[in-house]
């Protein structure tokens, strides 16, 4: 039987109708040019998904994973992808579900171990958050981002009430250690460390003239605030890092920060 339609509810309400005008890149028009001589098979509707996604396509990539799920529904990177995309337009729930999927097809799949443990934090759910951490730690490699699980890793612990724990954690960055070291949670972790003071940190965040960085420094911060019961200051820097969106609105910060807010009970416009 067709469901009732509410009133109220409007067809532009529940269809996403829009998309950009956007002229798509070099490396998306390839990618579709191959797709169109072989439009069953999975791995090109990736690599136009990919392209898409590089270009903030978000929507539209999301659809080419899809699609590519439609012709092997057991390709763990096409979840691992459409996951990825799902967490860039603040989808938690089709973000998790995928990165969960992909993990059950692929348990060794880092990136989805690591985007997984996100989902489980801005649930609020901490315990299920640390068992996907620790497992995401646990496979690791030389070539992944250490600093960045063990950042997050502390951020859980923090939640938790678990500040012994999250101290000793940091004991894993001692020395020279593997992996990338982005500048943001390089910065984020000296401050955990007492390496930089709080008063340092809260200068360096707003200093920031970029978006991005300060996205992922100040929620940083944030997250300080509220484990160390801020509260005022912790609003306060989550809704400006709301408002400071152009440019960062697809990153885990800014993500993880509307979801803080909409948790906290404060008003903001998206």
């Amino acid at each position: 039987m067709a469901t009732k339609i509410a009133e109220g509810i409007t067809k532009s309400s529940q269809w996403h109708i829009d998309r950009s005008k956007a002229e798509w890149s070099e490396e998306a028009k390839a990618a579709k040019a191959k797709l169109d001589q072989d439009p069953h098979n999975p791995k090109l509707w990736m690599e136009l998904g990919l392209a898409l996604g590089e270009q903030a396509l978000f929507r539209e990539a999301i659809e080419c994973y899809t699609m590519g799920l439609v012709y092997d529904p057991f390709d763990a990177m096409l979840y691992r992808h459409r996951g990825h995309r799902y967490l860039s337009i603040g989808e938690v729930e089709n973000f998790m579900s995928d990165c969960m999927m992909c993990l059950r097809l692929d348990p060794t799949n880092w990136w989805a171990a690591y985007f997984l443990q996100e989902g489980f934090f801005v649930k609020g759910e901490y315990e299920l958050a640390e068992k996907a951490v620790k497992y995401c730690l646990d496979i690791t490699g030389p070539e992944d981002f250490l600093i960045s699980v063990v950042d997050w890793y502390w951020m859980i612990l923090m939640r938790q009430g678990k500040k012994e724990e999250a101290k000793q954690l940091l004991h894993l960055l001692d020395g020279d250690y593997p992996g990338p070291r982005p500048e943001p949670y390089v910065k984020r972790i000296a401050f955990y460390r007492g390496e930089m003071s709080l008063a340092e940190m809260e200068e360096r965040v707003h200093s920031f003239t970029d978006n991005g960085p300060f996205c992922t420094e100040a929620y940083g911060l944030a997250n300080y605030y509220i484990c160390t019961g801020e509260d005022q200051k912790a609003d306060e820097l989550l809704l400006e890092i709301i408002r400071r969106d152009q440019g960062a609105w697809n990153l885990s910060g800014y993500f993880c920060a509307v979801c803080d807010a909409k948790a906290r009970g404060l008003s903001f416009t998206l």
